[in-house]
């Protein structure tokens, strides 16, 4: 108690990143900092400094009078190109997670022509997605993986393309949800895959890629199912990085359910919640082949699921409420802006959501009428 009062700590998990304040003495002195850099530091009250990010700038202020501001763009923009070749005159980076990164990279080639480079790169800025951006990539598009945290990304790169030293960087959609909900309360006409094509000047006869995987993946997940599964099998994911959340006990109920009607169940879980079922770590490209070869793919509507609809494989896709920012945004309205049946020629085994609309136990029955008992 004696120890709280002299000193407490906090951490705060916000969408957009981290927050950590720290208190002495009761609030005598407070500081507080966070992932995407900024600060601010009190003496009873009274701000002494504060550090925040505007239009690409990094401003701090002491006693309110701005004493330095840098500009993250340069320092990104620098440390890019100090890392790439001279011989590339074209720069490609998709700022977003999976959902829309689908979108860019099965029209990389078409996107590439619209820019007019001649020897393009693609920026690969989290490890994790490497496999997902190979299944995409075409001839004479090269690839490398540079570490960039996506706050520094969204806060130095807040533009849709910059020239720099002779060559140009393209990195379009810059708040995409916001300006998507800005035009959809306007028009009442919007969505994420419409939206990104006109960014980049598509037009009708550009066809998306599919998906290339390589036979060692498929060989692998082969082997997989003969060890882990005895009978059909479906996919459950019960993650999103932007959605609101089901409840444990949905998905508990969910998977119980289908394997009352004789299916196994993998459920896409890397923290082992869901010990009812079967779980293994898997990169981008062998969930893909793993969707090729399920019964079905039952989850939240994430990014994940996008990129799946490409599998070809019966769907059962739940809208949720939209948790990146505010103000808020139902449900209703994101399976209107980001309903994958937005691209073209997604089967019509898709079947879509309003979880408002149900019950969670409604919501598990609906589900399980799409599936015959085996």
């Amino acid at each position: 108690m004696i120890k709280n009062i002299i000193y407490n700590s906090a951490s705060y998990n916000h969408d957009w990143g981290n927050e950590k304040t720290y208190s002495i003495l009761c609030g005598v002195l407070r500081f507080k900092k966070s992932s995407r850099g900024t600060q601010d530091f009190r003496l009873l009250g009274l701000r002494l400094y504060k550090r925040r990010i505007k239009n690409h700038y990094a401003i701090s202020k002491v006693c309110c009078l701005p004493v330095y501001r840098e500009n993250l763009r340069r320092k990104i923009l620098n440390k890019l190109f100090n890392q790439i070749s001279k011989k590339y005159d074209g720069v490609y980076i998709i700022r977003h997670n999976i959902g829309e990164s689908y979108i860019y990279l099965t029209h990389l080639k078409s996107w590439v022509k619209a820019s007019g480079t001649r020897k393009p790169l693609l920026i690969v800025w989290q490890k994790k997605y490497i496999p997902f951006y190979k299944m995409f990539l075409p001839r004479g598009i090269d690839i490398k993986y540079i570490e960039i945290d996506k706050n520094n990304l969204q806060d130095a790169l807040d533009c849709e393309s910059v020239e720099y030293k002779g060559r140009k960087l393209f990195c379009p959609t810059y708040k995409i949800a916001e300006n998507l909900n800005r035009i959809y309360e306007e028009t009442g006409l919007a969505n994420f895959y419409d939206y990104i094509c006109k960014d980049f000047d598509l037009t009708k006869k550009s066809v998306m890629q599919k998906p290339k995987i390589d036979k060692s993946v498929a060989l692998k997940i082969d082997r997989k199912l003969a060890d882990k599964f005895k009978h059909p099998f479906v996919i459950i994911l019960p993650g999103a990085n932007s959605l609101s959340g089901m409840s444990n006990a949905f998905w508990h109920l969910l998977i119980k359910e289908f394997k009352r009607i004789g299916y196994d169940v993998f459920v896409n879980d890397i923290n082992n919640i869901f010990s009812d079922s079967v779980s293994f770590d898997t990169n981008m490209a062998e969930i893909f082949a793993l969707a090729e070869r399920s019964a079905g793919i039952i989850g939240l509507a994430s990014g994940l699921s996008v990129l799946l609809t490409a599998a070809n494989r019966p769907m059962d896709l739940i809208y949720t409420d939209f948790r990146i920012f505010k103000p808020h945004i139902s449900s209703a309205r994101i399976k209107d802006l980001y309903s994958v049946h937005h691209l073209p020629n997604v089967s019509d085994k898709v079947r879509e959501y309003d979880a408002a609309d149900f019950t969670e136990m409604q919501l598990v029955q609906a589900i399980i009428n799409n599936y015959k008992a085996k």
